[in-house]
Order: C-alpha cells, then sequence, then structure tokens
C-alpha cells in the first residue's frame, strides 16, 4: 500500500500511551475506610503515569454506601485536583440526571 509521504508520517510516530486503573477502598482492621491509604493509593496510581477509576466494580464499589461513595469522590477529586480526568464507576446518589453528577466531579477545562 502506497501511502502520501504525511500519512505515513501521521501513522509512523509514536503516541504516547494512556492508562487507567481502578483504585481499591483500603480498610483498617476496624472495618473502616482507610482515608489515608485510599490517599496513598491514588497519588501513587498518578505518580506511575495512570489515570484514576474510583467506585468500579473491581474496586468493591458493592460494599460502599451511598454517602461513602461520594466521600470517595471528593477525596478524588481532591487530589487530582483539577490537573486531569478521573473515571468514577458509581454515581453518589440515585440521580435522574447522570450527567449533572458526573460533571460535578469533573476537573474545570
Amino acid at each position: 500500500m502506497n501511502l502520501p509521504r504525511d500519512e505515513f508520517d501521521r501513522r509512523r510516530k509514536p503516541r504516547a500511551v494512556q492508562g487507567i486503573s481502578a483504585v481499591l477502598m483500603p480498610y483498617q482492621s476496624s472495618g473502616k475506610m482507610d482515608e489515608a491509604g485510599f490517599h496513598g493509593h491514588l497519588r501513587r496510581t498518578l505518580a506511575a503515569g495512570l489515570r484514576l477509576a474510583v467506585n468500579m466494580d473491581t474496586g468493591y464499589v458493592d460494599l460502599l454506601k451511598p454517602e461513602e461513595k461520594s466521600l470517595v469522590l471528593g477525596w478524588t477529586s481532591e487530589v487530582v485536583a483539577g490537573k486531569d480526568w478521573f473515571a468514577a464507576g458509581a454515581l453518589p446518589s440515585q440521580t435522574s440526571e447522570p450527567r449533572a453528577a458526573c460533571r460535578s466531579f469533573s476537573p474545570p477545562r
């Protein structure tokens, strides 16, 4: 296949690899969420060059109460601090407007 030079160059240029990782919620021996441990997981994941995914089924979101899901979203927003976006697999509460709930936790553009 013969491509025009500009198309060949565009396809040949390496692209930055992007990744996203589900962040698990650690628990203290008392059964309470480990906020400091979770913040550490978030920071280490970002430092590794990955985006964050929180409240995902792989992070045991089914064990979290609605108010705990909201805490997770708030803590993640604080750590990301508007520098990038993150994915959230569960909304803080039942809502008929999921887009509005998602936007409320999105970093400013």
